[in-house]
């Protein structure tokens, strides 16, 4: 999807742009990466008290749930 995204917007892609639109491309992955380090603890955080949730819920429902 990033990557029909960056087509949309006129980047051609592969190894120019890294090259042509370099400082865009830079501070995209770094925005990826700054979120993905952000967004790390409240996922372990949020799965903890999730996956105590999902524990209590009776297999009979949880895997057709699940299946579909």
């Amino acid at each position: 999807m990033i990557l029909g995204a960056l087509l949309v917007q006129g980047f051609r892609t592969g190894p120019e742009l890294f090259t042509t639109n370099a400082n865009i491309t830079y501070t995209f992955v770094a925005g990826l990466f700054l979120a993905t380090c952000l967004l790390l603890p409240l996922g372990l955080l949020i799965g903890r008290y999730a996956f105590k949730s999902i524990i209590t819920i009776p297999k009979a429902l949880l895997v057709p749930t699940i299946a579909s």
